[in-house]
């Protein structure tokens, strides 16, 4: 079975192949345009295009794609994996949950997880670390190039085959330290973020879609405060107060549209209510 590392073709083995295709990463898609409703907005040029740590040219992780024969061989195989992080945040989150799902899926076990914190130093003692449990692949971000490479190379001795994301430990070789590098492609997330963004302000130029979404609920916001005992003159209210008035004009708008009020009507609804509760708190101020 072949599979496209970084800018390369090579025979590897079918545990290789599922570790490269758990990892996400950003390749080509199609720029489709806007809906037909308004003019098309055409796609930006990416200013530069991410490459291989020797200039090799990418491969997206939707290329790789595995028989049911090579997924009932790596269940077969009894791997196990341990997943070596840099860091701990949302999109170490994101890849590790994407890596466990895939993984159960073909019977891997994760024996170990670590994260370094980006602390060197505890990231080359974190892969020592898990080496005693000798597994089958290691999934990775070095945080140092240089303080991790002999952790990582005394790794591949040893038998264990290593998935890199986004760097390469110095002196490692594709092929015979590592198996694969996986990484995003920035340009193209730039490119498509800025796309993005044209779009949402476009569409709101040619009015094809409303950033003003709500702003005719103030006066509803107003009335229910009002109608749960908040003085607009001054004074204290009540969370208990305005709930009941938000259930009161909430009550009073599905009537009005039960009763076939049209949206214009229904405001001038709720503006009468609204000068009757400011009415009554002014009497009610004058009375003391």
């Amino acid at each position: 079975m072949k599979i496209s590392a970084i800018g390369r073709t090579g025979r590897h083995s079918a545990i290789v192949a599922a570790l490269a295709v758990t990892i996400p990463a950003c390749g080509p898609a199609s720029d489709d345009g806007a809906a037909p409703s308004v003019p098309r907005i055409e796609s930006s040029r990416a200013l530069g295009a991410t490459r291989g740590p020797n200039g090799e040219h990418p491969t997206p992780n939707s290329a790789l794609r595995l028989s049911s024969s090579e997924v009932a061989k790596v269940r077969a195989g009894r791997y196990t994996a341990a997943l070596v992080w840099h860091e701990g945040s949302d999109f170490t989150g994101a890849v590790d949950a994407g890596v466990r799902d895939e993984f159960s899926v073909l019977g891997i076990r994760v024996v170990a997880e670590t994260s370094a914190n980006f602390d060197a130093a505890k990231q080359k003692a974190d892969v020592e670390t898990v080496q005693a449990k000798r597994p089958s692949v290691l999934l990775t971000l070095p945080v140092d190039p240089v303080v991790t490479a002999s952790a990582y190379q005394a790794a591949a001795r040893q038998g264990t085959k290593i998935v890199l994301l986004s760097s390469v430990p110095q002196g490692m070789t594709y092929g015979r330290d590592y198996v694969n590098l996986v990484t995003d492609d920035l340009f193209q997330m730039g490119k498509r973020a800025a796309d993005a963004l044209a779009a949402i302000l476009y569409t709101g130029r040619l009015q094809g879609a409303s950033y003003t979404l709500g702003e005719q609920d103030l006066l509803t916001v107003i009335a229910a405060v009002v109608i749960g005992g908040t003085r607009l003159f001054g004074g204290e209210g009540s969370v208990i107060g305005a709930l009941v008035g938000s259930l009161l004009m909430g009550m009073l708008t599905n009537g009005l549209i039960l009763w076939g009020l049209t949206s214009s009507e229904q405001l001038i609804a709720q503006g009468v209510l609204l000068l009757l509760a400011i009415s009554l708190t002014l009497r009610g101020r004058r009375g003391r």
